[in-house]
């Protein structure tokens, strides 16, 4: 909601947290003073609140749409509340496991292989982009300078 002011928590031990504000503050040369008093603002409780209901609210507009469309398209089958949601699980999981038990598993198998093929064709990059450069001088100057605190000239090999 607010372009340009971007805040984080990160958790971890103290010497990495120091090297990750570290690249931080060398990627973006910190927050400005107007933006520091502006985030002052925003954690006042009421402010927090305030935009913590304009977020619900607007996220609950969209998620509105999603269900209107996909119920539209014929990929939803119902939409329960939310007091209703337990037990219309367990009637579904009870009528599941009424099934023949071979034509369940090939349906859980489906279920699992198409809910994991964006995952597949995605995650081959990381892989790739990991053998492309493991043998560069760029990464090895990369993973110094972020180690030292310096900054890098790359020379793209």
């Amino acid at each position: 909601r607010y372009p340009g002011l971007r805040l984080s928590w990160t958790i971890g031990p103290e010497e990495v947290i120091q090297k990750i504000a570290s690249a931080g503050s060398f990627l973006d040369g910190g927050a400005s003073h107007p933006i520091q008093m502006a985030a002052l603002q925003l954690i006042k409780k009421e402010v927090a609140d305030s935009e913590a209901l304009a977020i619900q609210k607007e996220f609950g507009r969209k998620k509105e749409l999603i269900v209107q469309t996909l119920e539209n398209w014929g990929l939803w089958d119902e939409v329960v509340p939310r007091a209703d949601l337990e037990q219309r699980s367990l009637a579904l999981a009870q009528s599941y496991a009424a099934q023949p038990p071979i034509a369940v598993q090939m349906i859980k198998e489906t279920i699992n292989q198409v809910s994991g093929a964006l995952d597949r064709a995605i995650l081959h990059m990381d892989a790739d982009q990991n053998l492309l450069t493991a043998g560069s001088q760029d990464r090895q100057r990369a993973i110094a300078a972020f180690l030292s605190g310096d900054r890098v000239d790359y020379i793209g090999d």
